[in-house]
């Protein structure tokens, strides 16, 4: 990995914040008939999602940061190809759509749950073997994040 460019950074002293992408992201998701614009990330209504650079998050939570420390929800192993945790991409797609979930349903129908199912697929993409139990876990607990309706 030398000489190739870190798709992560991590961020450990002043948040639990622990990714920012370093270049947009775009996944084609099965979300279709909704369309959002924010300045962090676009949602067409053909269902491609794209996350602009410079997005922050957390990754699979609960995360909490102890000094130069954070615990919490494991991130799975290196990815052989992406270099990146196997968890990177599914929590980048459901913690933004989470964190927008509010705004995103006051102009078309957002369903949790198809947003969880996106999590979950992209967990099976990249072959993280826990993957159902994380998604169990985000359809158990979720809603306590959710905004929006539906």
């Amino acid at each position: 990995m030398a000489n190739k460019e870190r798709k992560h950074i991590y961020r450990y002293r002043k948040s639990s914040l622990i990714y920012k992408l370093d270049q947009n992201y775009e996944y084609q998701s099965s979300i279709t008939g909704v369309s959002f614009q924010h300045e962090r990330f676009t949602l067409n209504t053909e269902g491609l999602i794209v996350v602009n650079k410079g997005y922050a998050w957390n990754g699979c939570s609960p995360k909490l940061s102890f000094f130069t420390m954070i615990f919490g929800t494991p991130e799975g192993d290196i990815h052989p190809e992406e270099e990146v945790p196997r968890t990177y991409y599914a929590s980048l797609v459901h913690d933004v759509l989470y964190q927008f979930s509010g705004d995103i349903t006051a102009t078309g129908q957002l369903a949790r749950k198809d947003v969880d199912r996106e999590f979950y697929k992209l967990l099976k993409a990249h072959q993280f073997l826990p993957a159902f139990i994380y998604y169990l876990a985000v359809r158990t607990f979720g809603g306590l994040f959710w905004d929006g309706s539906g």
